[in-house]
């Protein structure tokens, strides 16, 4: 597996580490249940180099930032007890002491 990208970003990184975890799941352990199978599993085995990136060549998901596990836990809303919302993981109101 190569990486060619200098890109050192949070989500670069996550990126990155998804597709690994993906090869790694559906190559060694045979388990090809995950979001992005069709196109790892072609990558893995047409490929005897598999690259590591975030242009799209490289994704395993048409838009892996917003269909992969970043989108997914990035866009989180917190429901309260009361059942109210109170917006994303970014915005999680006053503090409280």
């Amino acid at each position: 597996m190569a990486n060619e990208e200098n890109g050192d970003s949070d989500l670069a990184v996550f990126l990155r580490w998804e597709q690994l975890a993906a090869y790694a799941r559906g190559g060694i352990n045979n388990d090809w249940e995950f979001r992005g199978t069709e196109r790892a599993k072609k990558n893995f085995n047409e490929n005897a180099k598999i690259r590591l990136g975030t242009d799209s060549a490289a994704l395993i998901l048409s838009d892996q930032k917003t269909y992969g596990l970043w989108g997914l836990f990035s866009t989180i809303e917190i429901i309260w007890p009361t059942g109210g919302r109170h917006g994303t993981r970014d915005s999680f109101g006053p503090e409280v002491h």
